[in-house]
């Protein structure tokens, strides 16, 4: 219908350089009255790149900014992503979703946080350009990209700690998923958490509170500790959806803004809304995404040896941890 060579269609869907205005739209014309979509398999770059994106099933603003970071269009070569997330139950691992993409011929994978052993995502990425978000892993076979989370979760106990808080709670996911791989996010910080209740002489009042990954689970936690014996003067949660249902359990419990002190893990969106003002740490979805998208098309460029990056956290101290003045 262009009337051009399908090598002339090529150079047009791929943006290549040399490209007569004639015969740009000559073949647009024709996309646009055929509704021609080109299959990712048979587009090169910079044309089009489908990255599959395997997020825990769990709604959270955080892999929403994961995300955005890497379909940015700022450069070529656009990147369209395809998303896969995971059962929601507790038994998931995020197995499925790296098959599921891995079947419909994405480019790449990023995961984020998956519960797979080290073995299995090296057979991946083997195969396709990989990235783990939330990984501290030394891989040689895929790229990890990570927060400095023992770290983060220190900045939060030592602004409670600070603050005179001593019967400190932490709500974070059952042990048995924390269990599964000792090199996730969580893992740190409930270490980071145990050595600062340790490092201050506070063992004894160390209270760890399980539940599963959303935010009814975490305010059944800890309407329950709120409800049972000496309630605790502050609680840390592992993220800013747990962190939501802990808010809820205390407004419900009748306590005043500052009885108890609550932080949380992400900065989501809504962590900044001024009628939740959650204190929570910072450690950039967007720019993980962003370094995510980098490393990949690296890997397509060529390059072989493994990149293992950690970003500095950030603590933001909102009023859900401060003293009513």
């Amino acid at each position: 219908m262009a009337r051009v060579s399908p090598a002339g269609v090529s150079r047009v869907l791929s943006g290549a350089p040399g490209v007569s205005a004639h015969v740009r739209s000559s073949v647009e014309t024709a996309i646009r009255d055929l509704g021609f979509h080109a299959s990712p398999s048979t587009v090169t770059a910079p044309a089009l790149l489908t990255v599959g994106l395997a997020e825990p099933g769990s709604s959270n603003e955080f892999f929403d900014a994961i995300a955005s970071g890497i379909a940015q269009t700022l450069s070529e070569p656009r990147i369209q992503v395809v998303v896969a997330p995971a059962r929601t139950d507790d038994e998931s691992d995020g197995q499925e979703s790296i098959e599921a993409l891995r079947d419909i011929g994405t480019q790449a994978v990023v995961a984020v946080a998956p519960l797979l052993g080290r073995e299995w995502l090296e057979a991946v990425g083997s195969e396709v350009p990989l990235v783990a978000i939330g990984r501290h892993d030394d891989s040689r076979y895929y790229d990890t990209i990570s927060g400095d989370d023992r770290r983060g979760a220190m900045l939060v106990m030592n602004h409670l700690i600070g603050a005179g808080h001593r019967d400190i709670a932490y709500v974070t996911h059952e042990d048995f998923i924390i269990r599964r791989i000792s090199e996730t996010p969580h893992a740190h910080r409930l270490a980071a958490y145990e050595a600062a209740m340790r490092q201050a002489g506070l063992d004894r009042h160390a209270r760890v509170l399980r539940c599963s990954a959303g935010e009814a689970s975490a305010y059944g936690a800890t309407r329950e500790a709120l409800t049972g014996g000496t309630p605790p003067t502050a609680i840390f949660a592992a993220h800013d959806v747990l962190a939501m249902g802990v808010l809820r359990a205390v407004a419900e419990a009748g306590l005043r803004e500052g009885d108890v002190a609550v932080a949380g893990y992400d900065n989501t969106r809504m962590a900044e809304h001024p009628l939740i003002s959650l204190t929570s740490v910072d450690q950039s979805g967007e720019k993980m995404g962003r370094r995510a998208r980098e490393m990949l098309l690296e890997r397509l460029s060529g390059r072989r040896n493994p990149i293992h990056e950690t970003l500095d956290p950030k603590l933001i101290v909102r009023r859900s941890s401060l003293q009513p003045s």
